[in-house]
């Protein structure tokens, strides 16, 4: 039995060598096979032709499906639109370890209790990147600091972007996380940021902006992480999105007791393999290494034909 793997995707994300590795790859483990990858900008005619029940629909970047899919046979893997404040929720209802985290409004009291003795205040304003947003301060603070984080987050507020204060977790003398994409479940890259500078909560007066976070300034330094526990985390966050095609995960571990938390799920845009947006990413890491870290192609040609076989074994 024939089978298809439908891959809209979009070019400034997924390129050119993408399509050919992946097609290369599928094409070593199963003949049948047909990869039918397009610009998601256009609407190829082979979709009005007759599809078997082994057929999938997928994407490596953060579309949202076309109302075509809807008549196409087979399981369809996108990334859903959801709001930051939304993925929190989806995030703590997979169970995954995370710090305490809740909506900043105009009655929140928090208290050590809740969140221990730091506390971050983030956006979830859309489009923003870079630890931007993003204030750390003592929770014992708050009281004092109410007035300006209600004059610095306003206008979000205002605009039903309520900011997520959660538990600010520290993870040594310099600020450090660590990000795992996958692909349909499966890890395709790991790896650290760590800052350039020490940053100790303990020492802080008023509020910290982005030299408490790791991913803010640009001589951040960045490299492939092997950690098993992390990657296992980002499988049991993964199946808590199984519609979900490509999802990130960054997640810290604590200094003080090593436990591992989840601090933001991501989902959409698996650039990081070889598109020109991603290329300083790259070089901090290494371009084969990246690809060579859990055989990125090949496992997703493995993903996609699991997929098939789940929707009609051959």
């Amino acid at each position: 039995m024939s089978a298809t793997i439908i891959l809209p995707y979009t070019p400034e994300r997924t390129t050119a060598r993408d399509i050919e590795w992946i097609g290369r790859c599928l094409e070593r483990r199963d003949r049948k096979v047909r990869l039918l990858a397009y610009d998601d900008a256009l609407t190829p005619v082979a979709l009005a032709e007759p599809l078997g029940a082994r057929t999938v629909t997928v994407t490596l970047n953060n579309n949202s499906p076309s109302p075509i899919f809807e008549f196409l046979p087979g399981p369809k893997f996108f990334a859903r639109r959801r709001s930051k404040a939304g993925l929190v929720a989806d995030l703590a209802a997979t169970g995954a370890l995370m710090p305490h985290s809740e909506a900043f409004t105009l009655e929140t009291v928090p208290d050590e209790a809740r969140f221990g003795p730091y506390m971050a205040i983030k956006t979830t304003a859309p489009g923003t990147t870079r630890a931007k947003g993003i204030h750390v301060f003592k929770t014992r603070d708050f009281a004092d600091l109410r007035a300006r984080l209600l004059a610095l987050y306003r206008a979000e507020m205002a605009a039903g972007f309520a900011p997520v204060l959660q538990q600010y977790i520290p993870t040594g003398p310099k600020p450090k996380h660590t990000r795992v994409s996958t692909f349909l479940g499966a890890p395709i890259v790991c790896f650290h940021t760590i800052a350039p500078a020490p940053f100790d909560p303990a020492a802080l007066t008023g509020l910290a902006g982005g030299e408490a976070t790791s991913n803010y300034s640009a001589e951040r330094t960045r490299v492939l992480a092997d950690d098993a526990e992390m990657v296992e985390m980002a499988k049991t966050v993964c199946a808590g999105f199984p519609e979900t095609s490509v999802i990130s995960l960054d997640m810290v571990r604590c200094v003080e007791t090593g436990r591992v938390y989840c601090i933001e799920v991501n989902l959409g845009n698996l650039c990081v393999l070889s598109a020109p947006i991603c290329g300083g990413l790259r070089r901090d890491l290494g371009a084969e290494a990246v690809l060579k870290q859990f055989g990125s192609y090949d496992t997703i040609a493995r993903r996609m034909i699991e997929e098939l076989d789940r929707a009609a074994p051959a």
